[in-house]
């Protein structure tokens, strides 16, 4: 498979999972394999290098060739380009963004990925805004030649939507520490 097959399987694993999600929100959470958790625990490493402020660790997740796409639709490419853009959320001057993968799927060939899990944000200074939203995030992950994963497309799920403290306490207390196989 080439990389637009693999983008195309991503892409219609992560809707088919979005259904499944919706209609199985009460069931356990699904076991992954061992590829599976590799991808898991580096999506974890990349949620990491955002809560620690790490401009550097965040750009060695991220692949040379990578899409983020913005809630607003518009999107942002290459790596160098992405870390720009996304500087005041690493440093957690714009937004605090946390993330926990609790889905990933891998392409037959197994060099692509897709992890799903949800995230929240809360604005430091919301000024009359909603201090908090949570959401779910998509990411699409490659293998290099090395072995190592890269985020190559990120974003693509529904806005987040408005929620209270409570809220954001009761979804971090719902994720598994680490990969469910």
């Amino acid at each position: 498979m080439n990389i637009k097959s693999n983008l195309l399987l991503a892409l219609v694993i992560g809707g088919s999972f979005m259904a499944a999600q919706e209609l199985n929100a009460a069931e356990e959470k699904p076991k992954h394999s061992a590829l599976e958790c590799e991808v898991w625990n580096r999506e974890k490493s990349f949620a990491m290098s955002v809560e620690n402020h790490d401009a550097k660790a965040f750009i060695e997740h991220v692949d040379a060739n990578a899409v983020f796409v913005s809630g607003n639709g518009s999107y942002t490419r290459g790596s160098v380009e992405v870390a720009k853009t996304w500087a005041g959320i690493i440093e957690g001057k714009e937004i605090i963004l946390r993330w926990s993968p609790d889905f990933v799927g891998i392409s037959s060939d197994g060099k692509t990925a897709i992890s799903r899990g949800p995230f929240w944000i809360e604005d430091p200074e919301p000024s009359g805004k909603q201090k908090f939203l949570i959401g779910t995030f998509q990411s699409t992950w490659i293998k290099n030649g090395k072995g190592q994963w890269h985020v190559f497309l990120d974003g693509g799920t529904p806005r987040p939507v408005p929620a209270t403290l409570e809220q954001v306490e009761a979804l971090k207390k719902s994720l598994s520490p680490t990969c469910a196989q």
